[in-house]
């Protein structure tokens, strides 16, 4: 007959009845509608809210959750997956560390072994691997190059005078073609110089694009078959070469020697200047000397050939060009200094010398050599495929993720029991609370532990491929897997005192949470003083 709406008050001091678990009874009062919403909210914290796919009608409506013998059946499944999946994922791990090492052993025994031995040949006493930084010694420099030393093997013909020295020298041929470039049956043409030569034999045959090439391409029409052909003396493209030996160090006496297959290293970037050559130059040939630059056969000799405006090149035609013109550039490395890492003899001899690091990896091969003062760091960097390391930091955390997430499957039977309880908790009389906050702790016990565990797991794998190659990185490991586990002691501990004051607390008869319950109080209190 009141008007008066039910409290919280009244609804928990009806139906709980805890001797040893009393319910905490909120201070101020709420209407029926908010303790309905209140313990909805509850009802789905405590996994009462049952997924449409988990549910069945019974006789009376009532709403019934999966049996138990299949939700146990599901948290199996899960626990031998996870239990497959780890070891196969450890293997991973072990896979990632011995590829690593197999691809960059000649970095690591660089790391471990070589020591900067110097400048003086005779201080070194034993073969072993070393890294130095040394002056060359010009008074034993190599012979200097010449257009025979790139060209000699095509013809004897050679009278080209060209002259430079250096480490290592490189000729570049080019000559001006006509290109064609088609797109949908429509083609366009261009004047380019090319390092190879243009094969205008498979040129478009429609008559459209032939007045286009006309247009583009004087004087193409008049060479027997398209573009011609190179000079008979005279390479395409790229010539590289290499000195046969070079001597650096101190003196003449106490200087290591460099040999060929080193100094092929040396890539020849600076542009050699031929002005100095011009007056050994009498070409190229004026336009009316009826030598047209595209008349083949074409064998270069002094009086065909001209230093160009820049003065790095020589050229058998003068702007504007035409078709069949040649254009010649050299490089060459000639540097003050040079910096090798490499296998170094007793009797100073410097060569690439052979490694094996780890079990299972092909040999490898150690030897670089550089122009300039570098150091030995960046030396490394110039024989590692990988000086960084970031696919195999990027692979190392891939496995420590996936070992957390295949232990925390393989340990899933221990939360699903632990919910189990829990649901059956919550039947007594104020169990909700006790559930509400027991219910989280052992998901982040057991999900600590998985870090911790898979963490010490793949930190110990990798400890034991590196501890044949690297002891060093091996114990790091070793000492941050220690870690690891000493973290999921301390997290199982801290969980065990937990539940060890909880008992110690019900044996008096008190509530675990009363003390968590009086801090509120006194928070609240305090507040309220405020």
């Amino acid at each position: 007959s009141s008007r008066k709406e039910p409290t919280l008050s009244h609804f928990v001091s009806f139906h709980c009845s805890c001797p040893l678990l009393p319910c905490p009874v909120p201070s101020h009062p709420t209407n029926f509608v908010s303790t309905a919403s209140a313990l909805h909210r509850l009802a789905g914290a405590m996994k009462y809210q049952i997924d449409e796919g988990e549910t069945s009608r019974g006789s009376g409506g009532r709403v019934r959750r999966k049996p138990a013998a299949k939700r146990a059946s599901g948290s199996c499944f899960m626990s031998l997956t996870g239990c497959a999946a780890f070891p196969l994922i450890l293997i991973v791990a072990v896979w990632n560390e011995k590829n690593f090492i197999c691809d960059n052993q000649a970095a690591i025994v660089a790391v471990r072994d070589a020591h900067n031995v110097g400048c003086n040949a005779s201080k070194v006493p034993f073969e072993k691997f070393g890294y130095f930084s040394c002056p060359i010694r010009k008074t034993l420099l190599p012979t200097p190059f010449s257009f025979e030393s790139f060209n000699g093997d095509l013809s004897t013909e050679l009278e080209v005078p060209v002259s430079f020295a250096g480490i290592s020298g490189m000729q570049l041929a080019q000559m001006y073609q006509c290109q064609e470039a088609c797109e949908a049956g429509v083609c366009s043409y261009q004047m380019t110089w090319a390092a190879h030569q243009i094969n205008s034999d498979e040129f478009s045959t429609k008559q459209d694009n032939k007045q286009a090439r006309l247009a583009a391409c004087p004087a193409f029409l008049e060479v027997t078959s398209g573009n011609p052909v190179f000079p008979t003396n005279l390479h395409m493209g790229k010539v590289t070469k290499s000195a046969d030996m070079v001597q650096v160090g101190e003196s003449d006496e106490d200087s290591f020697t460099i040999n060929h297959r080193l100094l092929q290293y040396l890539e020849p970037t600076k542009a050699v200047n031929l002005t100095s050559a011009t007056t050994s130059f009498f070409g190229p040939l004026p336009a009316n000397s009826g030598v047209s630059p595209w008349s083949r056969p074409l064998t270069l000799t002094s009086q065909h050939l001209g230093v160009g405006g820049t003065g790095f090149d020589l050229e058998s035609c003068v702007p504007p060009y035409q078709l069949g013109c040649i254009r010649v550039k050299y490089y060459h490395s000639n540097p003050e200094e040079i910096t090798a890492l490499a296998h170094i003899s007793s009797s100073g001899e410097v060569n690439i010398g052979e490694v094996s690091e780890g079990w299972g990896c092909e040999p490898d091969v150690l030897g670089e050599v550089a122009a300039g003062n570098l150091s030995l760091t960046d030396m490394v960097d110039g024989v590692s495929e990988d000086a960084w390391g970031v696919s195999l930091w990027l692979l190392r955390l891939a496995c420590v993720w996936a070992c957390v997430v295949a232990f925390y499957l393989a340990v899933h039977p221990i939360t699903q029991s632990s919910e189990v309880v829990m649901t059956y908790l919550a039947m007594c009389p104020c169990g909700w609370y006790v559930e509400y906050k027991l219910e989280g702790m052992v998901d982040s016990v057991v999900c600590t532990m998985s870090v911790m565990i898979s963490s010490f797991a793949v930190l110990v794998s990798m400890a034991a491929v590196w501890y044949c190659v690297r002891p060093l990185v091996a114990f790091q490991m070793c000492t941050i897997a220690a870690c690891c586990i000493c973290g999921a002691v301390g997290s199982k501990k801290a969980f065990g005192d937990e539940e060890i004051r909880h008992q110690e607390l019900r044996r008096r008869g008190q509530s675990p949470f009363d003390s968590d319950d009086d801090d509120d109080e006194d928070s609240d209190s305090e507040t309220g003083s405020e």
